[in-house]
């Protein structure tokens, strides 16, 4: 099955989707509205965008390449009303045969929860407040000025992902970073690995 922009659900309640398979599948999803997926098989797929505000996803199995999207934890404000609930279930998935490029697992998804990929492409970090902050408190003594003021980027994005209520991290180091925060990335992912 090839989808070019999918929407798995609209209204004001779930589409519901359990034990369905999508393998093989091509999919992009830019809106893919509000669905709830139950150990649902998403093997050798090719994910170009899924952007899942409103997506539960329980006990499913994932393998291929995902190219870029992220999954929320929690709904926006101005949709979880409407919607009945304000956080999107997300336990029990296995990713760990997923190729991630430009992956986030975003605003309160415990992460502790699901199987992810490993290796020297991804940076898990578990206790992503205290490591970060620690990351930050050595970037600014960092004396060369440019380095220091392009790490400070790097950790803000870091941070940003904190502050939207991610206590874990999942990093993937397969999509470059921009040319001019190449370096003070590399460094910062570097110290993360040692933490």
């Amino acid at each position: 099955m090839s989808i070019a922009d999918a929407c798995f659900g609209s209204g004001t309640s779930d589409s519901e989707y359990y034990d369905c398979s999508f393998d093989g599948s091509k999919l992009a999803a830019g809106a893919p509205g509000n669905a709830r997926f139950v150990r649902c098989s998403f093997r050798n797929v090719l994910v170009r965008e899924l952007c899942c505000h409103k997506v539960e996803f329980i006990d499913c199995t994932f393998s291929g390449k995902f190219l870029s999207g992220y999954f929320n934890g929690s709904i926006p404000d101005d949709k979880a009303a409407r919607l009945g609930r304000n956080k999107n279930e997300f336990r029990g998935n296995d990713f760990s045969q997923m190729e991630f490029i430009d992956i986030g697992f975003r605003t309160g998804i415990d992460l502790a929860l699901q199987k992810l990929p490993t290796g020297s492409d991804y940076l898990y970090i578990a206790d992503a407040p205290n490591v970060v902050a620690k990351i930050r408190r050595q970037v600014i003594e960092w004396k060369d000025l440019e380095l220091r003021q392009n790490g400070m980027i790097v950790i803000q994005v870091l941070e940003s992902e904190i502050e939207g209520g991610q206590q874990q991290l999942f990093l993937s180091t397969k999509r470059p970073p921009p040319k001019k925060l190449k370096k003070a990335q590399e460094i910062i992912y570097s110290m993360l690995r040692q933490m």
